[in-house]
């Protein structure tokens, strides 16, 4: 059975997701057994995402956020309704993985 996830508008399925991290874990492990196909994993083409500047964020996550990742708007509102004060870090990486938001 495969369990559909809802993205905001958006529903994908669990193995498609899967896909997703079984990807970019080959893609940032150079260590790591087999190798990263050329094609790239269903679901970032869904999103609209270049896989690039997914493999970019996963990488630097850290460097490019504040804990969080989402578009610009619902980060900052996030940090603002739980109280982790008025900065917020991530626009140009937010914006480059949501492009179309």
């Amino acid at each position: 059975m495969v369990l559909p996830i809802q993205r905001l508008n958006q529903v994908f399925h669990f193995c498609d997701y899967l896909q997703l991290i079984d990807w970019t874990g080959r893609a940032i492990r150079l260590d790591k057994k087999g190798f990263v196909d050329s094609s790239q994993p269903k679901l970032l083409n869904e999103l609209g995402i270049a896989p690039e500047v997914w493999v970019t964020s996963a990488k630097e996550f850290r460097r490019q956020y504040s804990g969080i990742s989402d578009r610009w708007d619902a980060m900052c509102a996030f940090k603002k309704q739980h109280n982790c004060g008025q900065w917020c870090k991530g626009k140009a990486s937010s914006n480059a993985l949501h492009p179309s938001q």
